[in-house]
């Protein structure tokens, strides 16, 4: 073996380790970008949370060459979860000491499955077919009944979208003193 040939397989394993590096950094860049946008969805939201499913429930997933590498969710960021499975369409509830809020019944207005919402989103993201080459990141909430909280709006899942790239930014390029 030559010199030449030594230094080029050297080259190349240290790039491979620099692309690999940089490819990890990227993924926990999205990744903190999706706790800031869950953190945001769960804070602007405009409705008050009976069992938690909804405010649990908004999750991120991060893709790599369109296979589910990372996910995190509002229990995950919250570090609260849910007190019951979704409530099931015309079955009433009441529960004294409710997710947030004051005591009160709900009646199931929408046909839910019969689990967690995050159980509901983590399913979403592990079937969905993201981009077939490179990063990509989805966020969704795992309640069928969603456009009912948002009054017809999907407001809070809007606008945490619209608030991506400057999250991102915040996260990415930081500014360096010289």
């Amino acid at each position: 073996m030559s010199c030449q040939s030594d230094n080029l397989s050297v080259f190349r394993d240290g790039m491979k380790r620099a692309h690999d590096k940089l490819f990890q950094s990227m993924i926990r860049c999205l990744y903190n970008c999706g706790i800031l946008l869950i953190s945001y969805a769960i804070e602007r939201k405009e409705w008050t949370g009976f069992t938690g499913n909804a405010q649990t429930s908004f999750t991120i997933g991060i893709y790599n060459n369109g296979v589910l590498q990372e996910y995190a969710n509002g229990e995950m960021v919250a570090g609260r979860k849910a007190l019951g499975k979704k409530i099931r369409l015309g079955k009433r509830v009441y529960l004294k000491r409710p997710f947030e809020g004051r005591p009160r019944a709900v009646k199931g207005k929408v046909d839910a499955t019969n689990e967690y919402a995050t159980q509901t989103a983590l399913a979403f993201l592990k079937s969905f077919k993201a981009i077939s080459k490179g990063l990509s990141m989805v966020m969704t909430i795992g309640v069928e009944y969603y456009m009912f909280l948002e009054g017809g709006d999907a407001s809070v899942l809007t606008n945490a979208y619209n608030k991506t790239p400057s999250m991102l930014n915040k996260i990415v390029w930081k500014r360096i003193r010289v």
